[in-house]
């Protein structure tokens, strides 16, 4: 599937206008679910969803965006200027940018970090919270 890509690429030009990184891992996503909806009993084959229902979200494996000096550039876009709510713990793997219902674009990045250690506790507590 992934290969057909390139052909469709050369093909349409509205298709070769965006970003391959993109449109690659859209394919692998979606072939992932598939292959997964075969798998679990009850399940149906992916669909597509309304554009009108779907709000817009994009993932970008790490040849398609790079982090330099607090903005975020991205494959086949202008740079773009973040507000960062922490640092980064290390090199991010893939960042996913997708926009809430509120129009707000939101950008989430994949790292690797090192397991914590937590102290081991002394005591424990319960909580009820009324569920049955």
């Amino acid at each position: 599937m992934a290969s057909e890509l390139t052909g469709w690429r050369s093909e349409y030009e509205w298709l070769a206008e965006g970003s391959q990184v993109v449109q690659q891992q859209t394919v692998r996503t979606w072939w992932a679910a598939r292959q997964h909806s075969f798998k679990v009993e009850g399940r149906h084959e992916p669909t597509f969803h309304a554009k009108q229902r779907t709000l817009p979200s994009m993932e970008y494996t790490r040849n398609g965006f790079t982090v330099n000096k607090g903005r975020l550039l991205l494959a086949k876009c202008q740079p773009i200027p973040v507000v960062w709510s922490r640092d980064l713990p290390s090199t991010p793997t893939s960042v996913r940018v997708y926009r809430d219902a509120v129009g707000d674009w939101w950008a989430s990045f994949v790292v690797r970090r090192e397991p914590e250690q937590f102290p081991v506790a002394d005591a424990a507590i319960g909580v009820d919270w009324g569920v049955r």
